[in-house]
């Protein structure tokens, strides 16, 4: 009788491609969360910042030439008016206007504000976050499949592996269960010589 579903060239297929997708999960998962978690640490060099706050204080400078002069009142309609205003206050120390969409989505200070916000200790938090837990996760799935793959081999394994415990506990305890069955059929043969003596003294009489 052919059997349709127990078939060990169907299981040895199953089994390879099961550990394909397995793999391929841990590479993608670890590799997401890898990268997620390298953005979290990584910070911008005092160099890369540097330059871009040099390249603001140039365009500054220049709107000044131009006889701009900075007032907290100049809104977007101002034009290069409104340039001079979000350049000085991005460059200011005493104050992160970086945290502002205002500032972060300006065409002018977008750069700086992006490298400023990732210099912050905090900044990469979320990133690393997410990471850890893509990881995390990714281990599980792919060892769940990877278990299910390898199922059968895990599970002679196991067995390969109690075997020799089981065994020396079973050639330790073979004595002892010798020895008691052997004083268990030495008090049964006992009763029942016994017990052959007595009946066959109650028939004497």
């Amino acid at each position: 009788m052919k059997n349709e579903y127990l078939n060990e060239e169907k299981y040895q297929r199953m089994s390879k491609v099961l550990g394909i997708i397995s793999l391929l999960v841990l590479l993608l998962g670890l590799g997401t969360g890898g990268i997620l978690i390298y953005n979290g640490v990584k910070k911008p060099s005092k160099d890369e910042l540097s330059k871009s706050a040099n390249i603001l204080k140039l365009k500054q400078q220049e709107l000044l030439d131009k006889g701009f002069k900075y007032s907290s009142f100049s809104e977007y309609t101002d034009g290069e008016a409104y340039d001079l205003k979000i350049i000085t206050d991005v460059l200011n120390p005493s104050f992160n206007y970086c945290g502002f969409d205002e500032y972060k989505n300006n065409l002018i200070t977008k750069d700086y504000c992006s490298l400023k916000n990732k210099s912050n200790s905090f900044s990469g938090i979320p990133f690393i976050m997410i990471g850890s837990f893509i990881c995390f996760a990714t281990l599980m799935i792919a060892g769940s499949i990877f278990m299910i793959a390898k199922g059968r081999k895990v599970l002679a394994f196991g067995i390969q592996q109690r075997l020799p415990v089981m065994n020396e506990a079973l050639e330790k305890a073979t004595p002892v269960v010798s020895k008691a069955a052997s004083s268990i059929s030495k008090d049964v043969f006992k009763s029942v010589a016994e017990g052959i003596k007595e009946g066959l003294k109650e028939k004497e009489k």
